[in-house]
């Protein structure tokens, strides 16, 4: 049932939804590999110090981003943001190889 609010013409199942915690990742893929990208602050702001995920995956500090490897870490990663209450969007891009590695700024 939607019962409208007269003061701002909304309803209550939009107000539940405004209240949704949504986090937008790009997961970048190449042809050998792939990383999920997750800024500096919002890995700050999940309460996260890094000793959840393994040594394939790294930090950038060109862009402050942390690139979590898709095999292990990525999965895990998307986990732990779940259990927090989020619902999470992965816009996903291909670039060329050029060993993606350490040097990406995308």
């Amino acid at each position: 049932m939607v019962i409208y609010d007269s003061t701002n013409k909304t309803t209550k199942e939009n107000k539940m939804l405004s209240n949704e915690k949504i986090l937008n990742l790009t997961f970048i893929s190449t042809a050998s590999h792939g990383y999920l990208k997750v800024d500096k602050q919002t890995f700050k702001d999940l309460g996260l110090n890094g000793s959840e995920f393994s040594e394939y995956s790294y930090y950038q500090p060109n862009n402050n981003c942390f690139y979590f490897e898709e095999d292990c870490d990525a999965p895990e990663f998307l986990k732990i943001v779940k259990d927090k209450g989020y619902k999470v969007n992965v816009n996903e891009i291909s670039i060329d190889d050029i060993s993606l590695g350490r040097g990406i700024a995308a």
